[in-house]
């Protein structure tokens, strides 16, 4: 087990006034593609310590990038999530994740997760050892990383639940493990691949977000493609032209 220290009685809670009593200041969210195998969505209530509360989770096998698109979109404007972290194994779905928030009028706050699970010689912290730091308690006694008891939404995935496999990040840790070598070491700088770990791997993206590893810089919003109906793009953008107007009225137009 990657995270010995996670105690079910201690981070998974029961706290029906969170809203009022929680001190939340921002929420994040954190996203793990997934097609054949499931994809995760959460939402982190970070409050003035930085300590870390999931107040929603989605965990699906078999939905489209559109409806998790939707469902980013609806979380977004539901806790006016501040930014997404996301899987950065696939930026064809990082980019359709913010088109699909900018064409409903939220921002493009769909960013790169820093993937770095083993701790560098620098000394900084990897995602591993940084989620295992936040289920250890700061200085007020409380665990820096929690869990409501009731954040998933909606029902259990029922290919999840037919075959026994964990259905969000709490039933899934216990089995979150290190790798094995050829000699049936442990590979402590890396996960098994081969058990679920969408919702872990998730986790880990939101704890790297919050505490200080940083996240790849924001994606670049796509280059402006002119209507066809239009011969704006032979010529100037508004911008250009309002640009070249202030230069000759200023006398600094040299064309002759």
């Amino acid at each position: 087990m990657v995270w010995e220290n996670f105690d079910e009685r201690e981070h998974v809670i029961d706290w029906p006034e969170w809203r009022h009593e929680a001190g939340i200041i921002e929420y994040r969210a954190s996203m793990d593609w997934g097609t054949t195998h499931p994809g995760c969505f959460q939402v982190w209530g970070i409050d003035g310590y930085k300590r870390m509360l999931l107040v929603a989770t989605i965990q699906q096998t078999g939905k489209t990038p559109d409806w998790w698109s939707q469902k980013a979109c609806e979380l977004a404007q539901e806790f006016q999530l501040r930014r997404i972290v996301c899987d950065p194994s696939q930026p064809g779905m990082l980019r359709q994740f913010n088109d699909w928030l900018a064409e409903r009028g939220q921002n493009r706050i769909a960013y790169p997760a820093n993937n770095k699970k083993a701790s560098g010689g620098s000394g900084d912290m990897g995602g591993l050892a940084l989620v295992r730091w936040g289920f250890e308690k700061d200085e007020t006694g409380t665990p820096r990383i929690r869990m409501l008891r009731n954040a998933m939404r909606g029902p259990a995935d029922a290919k999840l639940t037919e075959t026994n496999a964990p259905t969000w990040v709490a039933e899934e840790i216990p089995s979150y493990v290190h790798a094995r070598d050829a000699t049936g070491e442990f590979i402590y700088e890396t996960t098994d691949k081969d058990l679920p770990d969408d919702g872990c791997d998730t986790m880990r993206y939101a704890a790297t977000d919050n505490w200080g590893l940083e996240p790849s810089p924001p994606p670049e919003p796509p280059p402006y493609v002119y209507p066809e109906w239009t011969n704006a793009g032979r010529f100037s953008t508004p911008q250009e032209l309002a640009i070249l107007n202030a230069r000759r009225e200023a006398g600094e137009d040299d064309d002759g």
